[in-house]
């Protein structure tokens, strides 16, 4: 997630016995400005769009063999 936690991430995770990086980081920007972040056309499935993107994520990873991937500011 946040890069001012990777470092104790890394840290935990690498005693563990895995290896945290790379990784791959999804953001949106912040800003304070309330809403949604991902925006589904009306008559559209939100859930079902939702869950392709994640399945789409999960498949990238996993196809790119990195450790995770993190998803930050995605209200």
């Amino acid at each position: 997630g946040e890069y001012v936690f990777d470092h104790g991430w890394s840290d935990a995770f690498e005693r563990a016995g895995g290896r945290y990086y790379p990784k791959l980081q999804c953001a949106v920007p912040f800003t304070p400005v309330t809403g949604p972040r991902l925006l589904v056309d009306k008559g559209e499935d939100s859930r079902a769009v939702k869950a392709g993107l994640a399945a789409g994520l999960k498949a990238v990873t996993d196809k790119l063999g990195v450790s995770s991937a993190h998803v930050t500011f995605a209200q």
